[in-house]
């Protein structure tokens, strides 16, 4: 067993080999190598703290090394830790140096940092305290640490939260230099964001479709013309247009009802009736001798005949056929009327008066008093309807008339009716002849329509059934019995 004094003999020999080593001369003693000597902390975000990782190793004879992690000169915002400094000093140590950058209150920019990794080292220890033995030397290991501090970017689109007015731009989408992608984007100002924007120059105001197109930018039909400016927006498709988007099938430039497509004589005459193909009898020949159907006198010449400027043949005007019973001067071949009167006047189709009936209300024209009497309404021998007469002219028509027999030159109301033929009061005598128009109903009046309590015989300004004394002279003043002071005795004398 090892006694107390032995353990003090030891610890004197111990110390007394530590002098010796003293007078020694010095050696070359390893060094400690922080792997990698530079050590990059890449990108950072202001106000983050970064945690960098490097291996402490000995390079050449192994020594005790007292590797308490320090620096000379280390900035603030760097700080060492290690589990170098756990235990006693260490003989070849292999530990790792944690080293941690803090960017609170950095400026954006790029740092490099050299830094001084400071240690302890001797060829031997004390095996009791563990501690380094004389002779001790001191060592530094220099290395560099370097990194940038960027401005936060909270969408990661390489554009600093404080210059991006597009804070939510989707992953790896592309940005411009204000952190806007396509997709937060509205060049033309139209609410529909870049990315679908089918028409990205939309004019400033106008209304667009989910696409963000306006009927400016879109042609429904494909013609060539946009729909704004588009006339006829179903054209079919292939069909060639004009400047207003119209083919065509869907112009009628003759305004005769059929389109120029199908219309066969595309400059009808404005107001003639047309077949199916566009054509009036003005632009029509059907027995083809040259003269149009409108101006034909003899409409089925045979084919080949020469004709004249009315479209008759020498067999037309010679032949049997060519005959005018009725001499109106009009061949049977186109009289619509073969039995005119004689010496009636008659129109291109041998017609006169007496034998048409324009408005087909069973009254021919030369006795009809009223010519445009709507289909189908009854008349009268004259071929009027009531609303179209007024028997006693005075400018009310019969059937709002009611007074018919308004005397010539009458002045009436709406309803036809003039002064003498009304009775507004009821007594019998008419408008225009009543003297007294507001007689009350059911009295008796006179011939000028004035009942007694309207009269006043002697002028007085009593009426006759109050006044007491209906003869008073003219002039004079009476009491509210109709009596002057000479037609009175208040005494009874």
């Amino acid at each position: 067993l090892t006694t107390g004094v032995d353990m003090k003999m030891m610890h004197v020999i111990t110390r007394a080999l530590g002098a010796l080593a003293l007078m020694v001369p010095s050696v070359a003693f390893s060094t400690l190598l922080v792997t990698p000597n530079s050590i990059s902390g890449g990108s950072i975000v202001q106000g983050d703290t970064t945690m960098l990782t490097a291996s402490v190793t000995e390079s050449g004879t192994p020594e005790y090394y007292d590797i308490t992690p320090s620096g000379t000169g280390t900035p603030s915002y760097v700080s060492f830790t290690s589990d170098c400094a756990a235990g006693p000093p260490a003989q070849n140590p292999s530990c790792t140096l944690d080293i941690t950058i803090d960017t609170f209150g950095l400026t954006p920019g790029f740092y490099s940092s050299s830094l001084v990794l400071d240690y302890a080292f001797s060829a031997s220890i004390d095996t009791l305290t563990g501690n380094l033995l004389s002779p001790i030397s001191s060592g530094s290991t220099p290395f560099t640490v370097t990194f940038t501090v960027v401005e936060p970017d909270a969408d990661a689109d390489g554009v600093p939260d404080s210059n991006d007015i597009c804070p939510g731009t989707p992953t790896g989408e592309p940005v411009d230099s204000l952190g806007c992608g396509q997709s937060q984007l509205d060049d033309d100002g139209d609410s529909v964001f870049n990315t679908v924007d089918a028409c990205p120059n939309t004019p400033t105001g106008e209304t667009v479709d989910s696409l963000g197109c306006s009927q400016s930018q879109l042609d429904d039909d494909n013609d060539g013309v946009f729909n704004d400016a588009d006339v006829c927006p179903s054209t079919p498709t292939g069909e060639s247009v004009n400047s207003s988007g119209c083919g065509q099938s869907q112009l009628d430039d003759d305004n005769d009802g059929v389109f120029n497509d199908a219309d066969v004589c595309p400059n009808t005459p404005t107001g003639e009736s047309v077949n199916s193909s566009g054509c009036g009898q003005s632009q029509l020949d059907d027995d083809n001798d040259g003269v149009f159907n409108d101006a034909d006198a003899c409409p089925n010449t045979p084919a080949g005949e020469q004709v004249d400027s009315s479209g008759c043949s020498e067999s037309q005007v010679l032949g049997p056929i060519q005959l005018d019973p009725d001499n109106d001067g009009v061949n049977d071949l186109v009289d619509q009327c073969p039995n005119t009167p004689a010496g009636e006047s008659v129109d291109s189709e041998g017609c006169s008066d007496s034998q048409k009936d324009d408005d087909g209300d069973g009254v021919t024209n030369d006795l009809d008093q009223c010519p445009s009497t709507p289909t189908g309404e009854s008349v009268n021998s004259e071929g009027c309807l009531n609303n179209q007469q007024d028997d006693d002219n005075d400018g009310v028509a019969n059937d709002l008339d009611q007074c018919p027999n308004t005397p010539a030159g009458a002045s009436v109301d709406s309803e036809g009716c003039a002064d003498s033929q009304q009775d507004d009061d009821g007594d019998g005598v008419a408008n225009d002849v009543d003297q007294c128009p507001n007689t009350p109903a059911g009295e008796s009046v006179d011939s000028q329509g004035c009942a007694d309590r309207q009269q006043d015989d002697d002028g007085d300004g009593v009426v006759d059934n109050v006044d007491q004394c209906p003869n008073t002279p003219a002039g004079e003043s009476v009491d509210n019995q109709g009596c002057a002071d000479r037609q009175q005795d208040d005494d009874g004398d």
